[in-house]
């Protein structure tokens, strides 16, 4: 009676693969990401290319705050831009929170072999990019709108000059290529779809130049995030980006 008992009970169901796809919270959390580190320099770009457009004053990229006082202004620049920076910090605690870290976000020491490398060789590409792009826009006729650098070409504002380069290469290419382009992946998209949604937050917030920095900030933007993408080195990208704004800030302070 017993055996006949047991016989009749249904097997026990071993549990279900838990449910797929990426945690609810996450979508939210880019959103939040691009709204504070993102968004406001869009919004900046296009009011500054509004008052070039309509004929206001074009942007100033290193104006004089404290007149007289370089040291000052200066010290508190680097506040600024450090402040400006804290987004990143602010991914980095996200990634931990989600059991990941900066490091396999792609800044990894570990990876420095070929690192210099490939970061020298797309800093010749991005000046082989703009020594094609400007040319053509100046035979369209088609205006640049770029800011100047400013009235003070002092070694006290250069600092701030080269400060806001090394500030744009961890911000743009921590936030808009590395955390972007991982995070759109780990909520499904594919990575041609998450390719051009990266590459077009970075253009949104280069308008203020007007056509021709938008169409030098495209190929750069989808030549950087494929080779995150494929790669992860996101050390080299860093790099990249920052020394090329530098030497830009170099030669356009030894124009002055």
């Amino acid at each position: 009676m017993a055996s006949s008992i047991d016989e009749s009970r249904p097997e026990p169901t071993a549990p279900g693969p838990p449910a797929s796809g990426p945690p609810p919270w996450l979508r939210w959390e880019v959103w939040l990401v691009l709204a504070i580190a993102v968004f406001p320099w869009t919004a900046n770009a296009l009011w500054d290319l509004a008052k070039s457009l309509l004929g206001g004053f074009p942007p100033a990229q290193n104006p004089v705050t404290i007149p007289g006082h370089p040291a000052v202004d200066v010290g508190l620049f680097l506040v600024v831009m450090v402040a400006q920076a804290s987004p990143v910090l602010l991914v980095g605690f996200l990634l931990a929170r989600s059991g990941e870290s900066m490091q396999g976000l792609g800044l990894n020491a570990r990876q420095m072999r070929g690192t210099f490398g490939l970061a020298a060789l797309l800093v010749v590409g991005l000046f082989i990019s703009w020594a094609v792009i400007n040319p053509v826009m100046g035979a369209l006729h088609v205006p640049s709108l770029s800011g100047t650098v400013g009235p003070d070409g002092s070694g006290w504002y250069s600092l701030e000059l080269f400060a806001a380069a090394a500030r744009a290469g961890l911000m743009e290419e921590v936030i808009v290529c590395g955390y972007l382009l991982h995070r759109l992946r780990q909520l499904g998209w594919s990575d041609r779809k998450a390719l051009a949604a990266s590459t077009a937050v970075r253009a949104s917030y280069h308008v203020y130049g007007g056509l021709p920095l938008v169409l030098f900030t495209v190929p750069m933007g989808l030549v950087f995030g494929r080779i995150y993408q494929r790669s992860q080195r996101l050390l080299a990208l860093v790099i990249a980006h920052a020394v090329y704004d530098g030497i830009v800030v170099a030669l356009i302070l030894r124009a002055r």
